[in-house]
């Protein structure tokens, strides 16, 4: 929280240098924490605005933290967390085996939001920083 205006400087430098950019969203996966929807972006400007996220934050000497765990390539949206295991797996699979390549639509994404926050965005632990617009 020391270098957030760094932060919110990188994310507002970005944001303005990339264009709104529309995911398809296709299907889901079940993973052993979660269900997710897969999304599709439809060219690479997510990619393009990650790679340019990551560069500005390092020329502010915040990329220390970046892609620790692994490099954030897709567009998956969380749809549920679960927090507890599931009591009839197999119940649970089976329902969703319907929508595995169901296709969801499109959103277009015109805005990015800096939040302060946990893995999990528990709302209560959640905080807006700030929004920024695409250009």
């Amino acid at each position: 929280m020391a270098r957030l205006a760094d932060y919110r400087e990188a994310v507002s430098e970005v944001a303005a240098a990339t264009p709104p950019f529309t995911v398809d969203v296709r299907g889901v996966t079940l993973t052993p924490g979660a269900v997710l929807a897969q999304g599709f972006p439809r060219d690479d400007t997510l990619g393009t605005l990650r790679d340019n996220l990551r560069a500005a934050l390092r020329a502010r000497g915040l990329g220390d933290g970046l892609d620790q765990r692994y490099r954030l390539v897709t567009a998956h949206m969380t749809l549920v967390r679960f927090a507890a295991p599931l009591r009839e797996p197999e119940r649970f699979v089976a329902a969703l085996a319907t929508a595995r390549l169901e296709s969801f639509g499109s959103t277009t994404v015109e805005r990015l939001e800096l939040v302060f926050g946990d893995w999990f965005h528990t709302a209560a632990h959640e905080r807006l920083i700030a929004g920024f617009q695409l250009r």
